[in-house]
């Protein structure tokens, strides 16, 4: 009898972040998910926004056909964006069409998300 692959351990194929804007700049929610390795991320954005990502404190492209170290989006829904790499964790910045690059080095908090890309099973 063939023995059952490995389970996932809650990592989720594809996710959703809802990237909202007010007065004082963009948010994204949730703040912090988790995606497989091989799944997909959608962003569902209130206005059009730049979305940039930086792993290892350097910007960076980290999503499949991503070019500029940014994801840009369109209101409503953008994706599925495939990430790059393996077992990473992306932070994402949205900021204003055209808006000039975030320091990866000093971020605030309020502005930034972070995505982990992993394959939800232990020593894996």
């Amino acid at each position: 009898m063939p023995e059952p692959g490995k389970a996932k351990l809650g990592t989720p194929e594809k996710i959703n972040i809802t990237i909202t804007s007010s007065g004082s700049g963009y948010s994204p929610n949730p703040v912090s998910s988790s995606v497989s390795n091989d799944g997909e991320v959608s962003f569902i954005c209130s206005q059009a926004c730049w979305i940039w990502t930086i792993v290892d404190n350097a910007l960076t492209n980290a999503f499949e056909g991503e070019t500029n170290d940014y994801v840009p989006c369109a209101a409503g829904s953008n994706g599925g964006f495939t990430p790059t790499d393996e077992d990473e964790t992306i932070t994402i910045v949205p900021l204003a069409v055209n808006s000039s690059p975030p320091d990866p080095l000093n971020l605030k908090d309020t502005v930034r998300g972070t995505i982990k890309v992993g394959s939800g099973i232990p020593g894996d």
